[in-house]
This record gives C-alpha cells, structure tokens and sequence, in this order.
C-alpha cells in the first residue's frame, strides 16, 4: 500500500513539474530598424535627341517626296558625324489633312442672337517623320542640332541625357556601398548609445532611385530651316549641356537584440 502511495506522489510531482516547465515564456527580442541613403553624382555618357520635318501641301505626293528629300538628307547628315544607323529610330510617321474654317453671309437664326455658317475649305495635307537619335558621344549633341536644322529640321521636341547601363550599373553599386556603410554606422551608434550588447541581422531591404537630368530644346518651325553665320561670327556649334546625374541608393535593416 505505501509502494502504491509512494508511486502516486511521485507522479503528481512530476506532472506539476512539467506543467511549469511547459507554461514558462521565452524572453521577448527586441527589434530596432535602421535606414540609409547615398547619392553618386557623375555626368551622362548618352543623349537620345528627338527631331524630324513637318511638310505640307495640297497634293499628297509632292507632300511625302518634300518630306522624303529631307529626312534622308538629314539622315545622311547624322550618319556624317559618325553616328550608326542602328541608333537612329522613326518614332512616329503620320498624315494629317488640313481644313480652314472660313466665316461666310449664311445666317442660321437659330440661336438667340444667330450664328453664321462656317464652311470648311480642304486645305491640303501635313505629314510628320520623327527621328529619335542616341548619341554615345554626349559632346556631339549641338552639332547634331546644327547639321540637321541646316538639312531641313523644323521639328525639335527635346533632348534627354542618361546613363548607359553599365554605368548605371557601377554607379548604383557605389550608391548601394555607401548606404550600407552609413547604416552600419547608424546600428553602432545606437546599439553603444542603449547599452545594446549584440544586433542580429533579421531582414534588408534594398531600394534604389535614379535621377536623370534632362533639357528641352525648342526649334520655332516659323523661321527659316538654316541660314549662313555672317561673317566675323563664331561658326561654333550650339553649346547643350546635360549637367549632373544622380544615382541613389536606399538600404533598410531590421536588428534584434
């Protein structure tokens, strides 16, 4: 009787004592979240100019051979500054029919105060070729804007400066070491300034932005497509800047402790 009793307690002491093993919690971690930024500042190494030529006339052949002349003389010319063919794109070739409203003695009455009729008068037609051109040699921007204005351009829209990609890419690894560093050094001062005896790494998250310069250049098809520097006057092309280009870099720890 007493083996059976010394047998019972002995299991309700250790029932008791893993039910308090089990019900005791693990201590809670911490978590402190850092966040850094750095920006690489460098220069444009390509140019995409987007320029081409507007005709009109009232027959549609004698239109597209106008505009035909010119853009193969202007290709021709792009071509001469050593620029391949395979960086010159047609983004856009349309036709547009135009009309002119003339106000004629027709009255309609049919307003409170009356109108007059206006009659459309078939104007002729308009066509547009628009070239968009990627330039390797940033320096050769102005150049190109003078040769092909002389060649027949009457339709500028703009100029953008960028980044190959394997510059895009180097910049952006120099941006993403740096944010990493300043993150680091962020994490160090915190963790000394609390008293922190250890940070673990539970997730980065990384981001980047990248900011390009860019320049319109506007062409006013009311002038003339090109006339002759008068004499004594610098025969230098158009100066056309891209100025900086920012790279940026976003880096974003979460530590426990």
């Amino acid at each position: 009787m007493k083996k059976i009793l010394s047998g019972i307690i002995l299991v309700i002491f250790l029932s008791n004592t893993f039910l308090v093993t089990v019900g005791a919690e693990a201590p809670i971690a911490g978590t402190l979240t850092v966040s850094g930024s750095y920006t690489v500042v460098d220069v444009a190494d390509e140019a995409y100019v987007t320029i081409g030529v507007k005709t009109a006339n009232a027959d549609y052949k004698l239109c597209q051979e106008e505009n035909k002349v010119k853009i193969n003389s202007i290709t021709a010319a792009i071509k001469s500054l050593g620029v391949e063919e395979r960086y010159i794109k047609t983004i856009d070739y349309k036709s547009t029919a135009i009309y002119e409203y003339i106000k004629t003695n027709e009255y309609t009455g049919i307003y409170y105060n009356g109108t007059y009729y206006n009659k459309r008068v078939f104007k002729g037609y308009q066509l547009t070729h628009m070239l968009r051109v990627m330039l390797t040699d940033v320096a050769l921007v102005g150049k190109l804007i003078d040769i092909t204005v002389e060649n027949g351009v009457n339709e500028m829209n703009n100029i953008r400066f960028d980044l190959s990609k394997p510059k895009q890419h180097e910049l952006y690894l120099q941006a993403l070491e740096g944010a990493t560093t300043r993150v680091k050094d962020k994490a160090e001062v915190l963790r000394k300034a609390f008293g922190i005896e250890q940070l673990k790494i539970k997730s980065i998250n990384v981001s980047n932005s990248n900011a390009y310069s860019n320049i319109s250049y506007a062409y006013n098809a009311g002038y003339p497509a090109a006339a002759p520097a008068p004499s004594g006057e610098s025969d230098s092309a158009t100066t056309i800047t891209g100025g900086e280009i920012q790279v940026s870099a976003t880096v974003s720890i979460v530590y426990t402790y």
